[in-house]
């Protein structure tokens, strides 16, 4: 009787070996598994943190770029009208000077028929 108990016994100890040898294997591979999810993760938060003072940064370029190009074109608008000014100037001294020419020409042709 004791000797089938003892038999028992060790078979179940056996079996119970078995089972906790498996189950630190996976205990261990999930170990593994879950430090280098972390360190991936990590790893992922760094890159995160780079691209976002990156996208600050070219948000703040972008901001001062659209300042420079409203500025730009301010100017622009300004130097336009300026630039239409001095044509239209320039289109009447050119009339004033060919109006004088002609009447200088008419002067100077009137005298001959007479």
């Amino acid at each position: 009787l004791l000797a089938v108990q003892l038999s028992e016994n060790r078979k179940h100890k056996a079996q119970l070996a078995k089972e906790r040898k498996l189950l630190q294997a996976d205990f261990e591979r999930k170990h593994a598994e879950l430090l280098k999810t972390a360190e991936s993760r990590d790893r992922l938060d760094t890159q995160l943190q780079q691209v976002t003072q990156q996208l600050a940064s070219l948000s703040d370029d972008r901001r001062r770029m659209e300042r420079e190009l409203d500025l730009v074109q301010t100017n622009l608008r300004a130097n336009t009208e300026l630039a239409d000014e001095v044509h239209h100037e320039i289109e009447g001294v050119f009339v004033g000077i060919k109006d004088v020419m002609d009447v200088g020409a008419a002067a100077a042709a009137a005298p001959r028929g007479a």
